[in-house]
C-alpha cells in the first residue's frame, strides 16, 4: 500500500461526500428528471474526461478498449449506469439519508465479492469492515432529515440504493485488474462513455424530459465535474496500487465528510451520535489500511 493510493482515496470520497446532497436537491427541489440528470452528468464527464486524455497526449489510449471490450463494457454497465441510474431514482423514493445508509454499505459487498478474485482479508480488516458500518449507520441516524412525500414508498427507494451500492462493489472489484493493465484513465473514460451511452438510451426508451433549469444545469455540471471526474479518476488510481478490500470501506468516510460540511456550510447541527460516528468510520478505515491487516 501507498501513502499516494491512501491519498487519491481520501481525494475521491471527499468529493463523493457532496454528491448525495447535489442529487437530492436536483430530483426533491429543482424537480428535475432524475434519469436525465444521470445522463447529464455523466455525458459532460466524458467530454471532461476525453478533452484531458487529448491534452496530455494520451486520447490514442482509448484503443485498449479493443483489449478487454467485455469487460469494459461490464465497467460501464456497473460503476456508471447501475450506480448512476439507481442512485438517482432512489431518491424519488426515500430520503438521502436512508439511501446513503445503503449506499455506503456497498464495503461490505466489497469484501466478499473481493474474496472470489483472490484477496483474503484478514481478522483486522473484516473489524474495520463492521467498525465502519456501524459508525456509518450512526452519522447518517444523527442527522436530521424531512420525511419523505406521501406515497413514497422506503422499500423501494432502500432497494434502489441496495442495487446502487452493489454496481459500485462490483464495479470496485472487477475494475482492479484491467486498471492496472490498462491505466486507470482510461478505464474510467471508457466505462463513463458506455455508461452515459446506456444512460442516454434508457433515457429515450423512458421518454424523459430533457430540459432542465439554469439551477440544475449548473448544479449537474458540478456532479460531472467533482464527483465524477475527479472522484472516480481518484478512486481507480488508488486501486493501482491498494487492494480492492481496503480501498472499499475509504467510503466510510464519505457520509462523515458529507454532515460536516452539511454543518459548516448549511448550519446544520452536530450531535454527539453523529461525532461518534464519524470516529469510528475513521477508526475502521485504519483498521482495513493498516499493516497488520493485509
Amino acid at each position: 500500500m501507498t501513502r499516494a493510493g491512501l491519498i487519491y482515496a481520501l481525494i475521491a470520497v471527499a468529493t463523493w461526500g457532496t454528491a448525495f446532497v447535489t442529487g437530492k436537491f436536483l430530483v426533491s427541489q429543482a424537480k428535475a428528471d432524475p434519469i436525465t440528470v444521470a445522463f447529464y452528468r455523466f455525458a459532460l464527464s466524458s467530454v471532461l474526461l476525453v478533452a484531458y486524455m487529448a491534452a496530455i497526449g494520451q486520447a490514442g489510449k482509448l484503443r485498449v478498449f479493443a483489449r478487454q471490450p467485455l469487460m469494459l463494457i461490464f465497467l460501464g454497465a456497473t460503476g456508471v449506469y447501475g450506480m448512476g441510474l439507481f442512485s438517482m431514482l432512489s431518491f424519488n423514493y426515500t430520503t438521502a439519508s436512508n439511501a446513503q445508509i445503503i449506499m455506503n454499505a456497498n464495503p461490505v459487498l466489497i469484501v466478499p465479492l473481493a474474496m472470489l478474485v483472490g484477496e483474503r482479508p484478514r481478522f483486522l480488516r473484516c473489524l474495520g469492515v463492521l467498525m465502519g458500518l456501524v459508525g456509518c449507520v450512526l452519522v447518517t441516524h444523527g442527522t436530521t432529515t424531512s420525511a419523505p412525500a406521501p406515497g413514497h414508498s422506503h422499500l423501494i427507494g432502500g432497494a434502489l440504493a441496495l442495487l446502487s451500492g452493489l454496481s459500485w462493489a462490483a464495479y470496485t472489484v472487477w475494475g482492479k485488474d484491467p486498471v492496472r493493465e490498462l491505466g486507470s484513465v482510461p478505464c474510467t473514460t471508457l466505462a463513463v462513455i458506455i455508461g452515459t451511452a446506456l444512460l442516454g438510451v434508457t433515457a429515450l426508451a423512458a421518454g424523459s424530459d430533457l430540459r432542465v433549469s439554469g439551477t440544475s444545469t449548473a448544479l449537474i455540471a458540478y456532479l460531472a465535474i467533482a464527483p465524477t471526474v475527479l472522484g472516480f479518476v481518484a478512486w481507480y488510481k488508488a486501486l493501482e496500487t491498494l487492494p480492492a478490500s481496503v480501498l472499499g470501506p475509504f467510503q466510510f468516510l464519505q457520509p462523515a465528510i458529507g454532515v460536516v460540511l452539511a454543518a459548516l456550510i448549511l448550519g446544520e447541527k452536530l450531535t454527539l451520535m453523529i461525532l461518534s460516528g464519524a470516529l469510528l468510520a475513521f477508526v475502521g478505515v485504519y483498521c482495513t489500511t493498516r499493516r497488520g491487516a493485509r
